[in-house]
């Protein structure tokens, strides 16, 4: 039945003290698989987990996670499920008094499928012109394996292998 779809539960613990943060959060999700007609056909689930932790220790803050996505159903034979596992480490440093500099490596493995994972690498800067505005930029650079497709940019999917970059520049202000 599809009387489930779309419920989603979740819960977060986070922990800080001075300059150790750490978070973990777990989320499921109730998905809907399709048989090969497109038909929705069975009911699965997204188990989601997320740990994320940083230490600021003021020339710089790193920071690090890992996250884990398991997608189950009770499907008809030959539809998806997926395993991946990702991690990232930066860090976060002030340059010119309040500019700020950011660097973080991503990894991506997906345990169900060979050739397809991924690297991204990003760096960005800041730079508050006020108390209220900030001027940014940011580069990233995303290395997939012969039949990966991820963008991990946010935009949507690219053609496998396809190593995809972008750069964003924008002006931030509160009101």
């Amino acid at each position: 039945t599809t009387d489930k779809l779309g419920q989603e539960t979740g819960i977060s613990l986070a922990y800080g003290n001075g300059p150790l943060k750490l978070v973990y959060a777990y989320d499921k999700q109730q998905t809907s698989q399709a048989d090969a007609t497109g038909l929705v056909s069975a009911n699965g689930h997204k188990k989601l987990n997320h740990i994320n932790g940083s230490y600021d220790f003021k020339v710089v803050k790193l920071v690090a996670g890992w996250n884990s996505q398991k997608q189950d159903a009770t499907v008809p034979a030959g539809a998806a499920v997926s395993d991946q596992r990702s991690w990232y480490v930066g860090g976060v440093m002030p340059v010119f008094g309040k500019d700020i500099v950011k660097a973080e490596y991503t990894r991506l493995n997906r345990k169900l499928v060979s050739s397809a994972d991924a690297k991204m690498i990003a760096i960005g800067y800041e730079h508050p012109m006020s108390k209220r505005t900030t001027v940014y930029a940011t580069y990233a650079k995303v290395d997939n394996d012969a039949a990966s497709a991820t963008s991990m940019l946010g935009g949507v999917g690219v053609a496998a292998g396809f190593d995809p970059n972008a750069f964003e520049f924008g002006l931030k202000h509160s009101f």
